[in-house]
């Protein structure tokens, strides 16, 4: 499976890079979660793959503390990270060693 990630894109909406991925062949989707607050909304995630037909197959948590409504501790933003892939049934969820 080819899957484009939203950080490759991140200055755009999230909308059209769901349509990008889609128009350029892409068969999935790998959110990142970012500064973007749609990045970390189940309801708009779930509406934007329903909408143009490409999966999430994975959810990445942030690269950076200090997103606007996520937690700044690592162990708490894993969770919150894999809880919403649980919420929307993405089976990956990534992450890195904190950066220092």
């Amino acid at each position: 499976m080819l899957a484009l990630s939203t950080g490759t894109l991140h200055n755009d909406g999230l909308d059209r890079v769901f349509a990008l991925a889609r128009e350029a062949g892409f068969q999935g989707i790998e959110v990142i979660v970012d500064a973007r607050w749609d990045t970390r909304q189940r309801g708009y995630l779930d509406s934007l793959r329903q909408r143009h037909g490409l999966p999430i197959v994975s959810l990445h948590a942030p690269f950076l503390p200090g997103l606007h409504g996520w937690t700044n501790d690592p162990v708490a933003s894993l969770t919150n990270n894999v809880q919403l892939a649980d919420d929307l049934q993405v089976g990956t969820a990534v992450c890195h060693a904190a950066m220092r």
